[in-house]
């Protein structure tokens, strides 16, 4: 069985703090990662012929799918906040 027990790591040059992918995992289809971004950072990701959720765990973020823009997105804090996450799907 695959140890599904994964921590995070330092920042590589892309923000990305943990990754767990298909493979890693031993699962057929879901993965997910980890960024953490400074103010005015960019990420971008995506994957042709895959399903994404971006989810916006602390602070904000100005998301760009396509033509569409979702700015300000987000505003916890922290992900302890008694409120939901931002995330576009």
């Amino acid at each position: 069985m695959t140890d599904l027990l994964v921590r995070k790591h330092a920042p590589d040059a892309s923000g990305v703090v943990l990754e767990v992918t298909p493979n890693s995992a031993g699962w057929d289809h879901v993965g997910f990662k980890v960024v953490e971004l400074a103010a005015g950072q960019t990420a971008s990701g995506g994957e042709a012929g895959r399903e994404a959720c971006l989810v916006v765990l602390s602070g904000t973020a100005d998301v760009a799918v396509g033509a569409a823009r979702f700015e300000g997105l987000g505003g916890r804090a922290s992900v302890f906040d008694d409120a939901a996450p931002g995330a576009v799907y």
